[in-house]
C-alpha cells in the first residue's frame, strides 16, 4: 500500500513542550474513507500518550490534508459534487 498525502498543520495549535527532544513532533493520521465538504480525507492531531488513549481523552487537532496520489490499493478521494438535474437552469 503505497499513498502520498499533502497536510496543512496549524503551528499555533501546539506548543514546544509537545516537541519530543526539542524538535520532533509525534502526531496521528487518518486516512478516511469519506471526503468532506472540502475535499479533504485526512485529519492529524497530537499524538497522545497511552493513558490519555485509555481516557479517551479529547484529540488535540492539528490540521487537515487529502490524498493526491495511491497506488491503486488506498482510497483517493474526489470532491463529490451534487447531482442537480432537477434545476431549472
Amino acid at each position: 500500500m503505497a499513498s502520498l498525502i499533502s497536510l496543512s498543520i496549524d503551528v499555533k495549535k501546539f506548543k514546544k513542550e509537545n516537541l519530543n527532544k526539542g524538535q520532533y513532533l509525534n502526531v496521528t493520521v487518518a486516512l478516511n474513507d469519506q471526503v468532506n465538504d472540502y475535499g479533504k480525507n485526512c485529519s492529524v492531531w497530537l499524538e497522545q500518550t497511552p493513558e490519555e488513549k485509555k481516557a479517551k481523552a479529547k484529540r488535540q487537532y492539528l490540521g487537515v490534508g487529502r490524498t493526491f496520489w495511491s497506488d491503486g490499493k488506498t482510497f483517493v478521494p474526489e470532491k463529490e459534487t451534487a447531482d442537480n438535474d432537477d434545476l431549472p437552469f
